[in-house]
């Protein structure tokens, strides 16, 4: 998972995330952290590859998945 920042800063920014994967009544994974977003690099790996592969979003039958879709929560807060 990748998250993508549009706007053009001056200098770098510290954000606190967390992203989850859930189904209708739980998080099932969870991968939390902080990364600085600047004018040059608008991207930041959440790492969230170590806990949840491709292989097992395309499983049969994976326990990740709500009919067939996968449901992604994702926070973003300013960090000082």
């Amino acid at each position: 998972m990748v998250l993508y920042s549009n706007l053009i800063l001056d200098h770098a920014r510290p954000v606190e995330f967390q992203l989850s994967v859930v189904d209708d009544q739980r998080s099932l994974v969870t991968v939390t952290g902080r990364k600085n977003f600047c004018k040059n690099r608008y991207t930041a790996d959440t790492e969230m590859e170590k806990k949840l592969s491709v292989a097992d979003l395309t499983a049969p039958n994976s326990p990740y998945l709500v009919n067939d879709c996968l449901i992604l929560q994702v926070a973003l807060r300013p960090s000082d």
